[in-house]
């Protein structure tokens, strides 16, 4: 299997005071209205992917946004991520 996205957490990041969401295996399928956030998830994981990110994406009045997410990385590709100098501790790494 690939490296799956588990848990991604957002604290003060555009109009998000505070938001814990999770995924299960599977196929996971992001839906709603306009406005809902689909977007917002999806910047999100692109800042943690190492798109630029600026003061734009800090919730009006707070000091700063707090990104993370967890990801459950298979056997097979801890020795490659830790080639690259990515610590996957025991099958997960947090960015």
């Amino acid at each position: 299997w690939y490296i799956m996205l588990e848990r991604l957490s957002l604290e003060h990041f555009i109009t998000v005071q505070s938001a814990d969401l999770s995924w299960d295996a599977g196929i996971n399928v992001l839906s709603g209205e306009t406005g809902a956030g689909k977007s917002l998830i999806l910047s999100a994981l692109d800042i943690l992917s190492g798109g630029k990110a600026g003061s734009a994406y800090v919730y009006p009045g707070a000091p700063k946004a707090v990104l993370e997410a967890v990801f459950r990385v298979p056997d097979y590709r801890i020795d490659a991520l830790a080639a690259q100098g990515i610590d996957c501790g025991s099958d997960q790494t947090i960015v």
